[in-house]
């Protein structure tokens, strides 16, 4: 497991939090127990604006009951390495304001301290991603990186997020800095493989 991590298929899970049905199910931290267990490295956090200013974890504007974002993650680290050593990707989808957003990097910089990656290593070319042996019990934060205060307005005109929810508003969104500063993969478009090829070696 020494090549770069884009040369691996990497076992995911998408809406990870659903515990039982798309619909009117529950989000549940033991979802992500579930998907670690049978072998996934990475899985799907979608986070929206809770109650006295702490995030939550829903299935957008579905009946799914919503589940608080520090509780999965706080449930989840202890579990993270139990089946395999390699690191762990948290695909966050972030539908919060931006004072819910600095509580989410103070929750992930908290729980998982110096863990959690967020610069490429130093030794590392940064054109070209770090392997799965050098990422050892790693978690790395994927989401939308950009520099203030762009906005993913913004974002969307250039086609650099692929939100799939009907619901989303993003007018006026900005990425809170410190939320950004713990992302590592940014979300691109994907346009077809020969432009991938050419133009997209490693984006940080």
């Amino acid at each position: 497991m020494t090549r770069p991590l884009s040369d691996y298929y990497i076992n995911t899970s998408h809406n990870t939090y659903l515990f039982n049905n798309q619909i009117s199910g529950d989000s549940n931290p033991e979802a992500y127990n579930r998907a670690l267990r049978a072998g996934c490295r990475a899985v799907e956090i979608d986070c929206y604006d809770g109650a006295n200013g702490r995030p939550i974890v829903k299935h957008g504007y579905t009946l799914v009951k919503p589940c608080l974002f520090e509780s999965i993650i706080r449930f989840i680290e202890p579990n993270l390495f139990k089946t395999s050593p390699y690191p762990v990707i948290l695909d966050l989808e972030n539908h919060c304001s931006i004072e819910q957003q600095h509580e989410m990097a103070r929750i992930l910089r908290q729980v998982f301290g110096d863990r959690l990656i967020t610069e490429f290593l130093p030794t590392h070319d940064s054109s070209v991603l770090p392997s799965p042996e050098d990422l050892k019990y790693k978690v790395l934060i994927r989401g939308v990186k950009i520099p203030r205060p762009t906005t993913i307005s913004k974002l969307f005109e250039i086609g650099e997020i692929d939100y799939d929810n009907n619901f989303f508003n993003p007018q006026s969104k900005i990425i809170e800095h410190h939320f950004a500063e713990l992302i590592y993969f940014q979300n691109v478009s994907y346009l077809q493989y020969q432009n991938e090829k050419d133009n997209c070696k490693c984006k940080n």
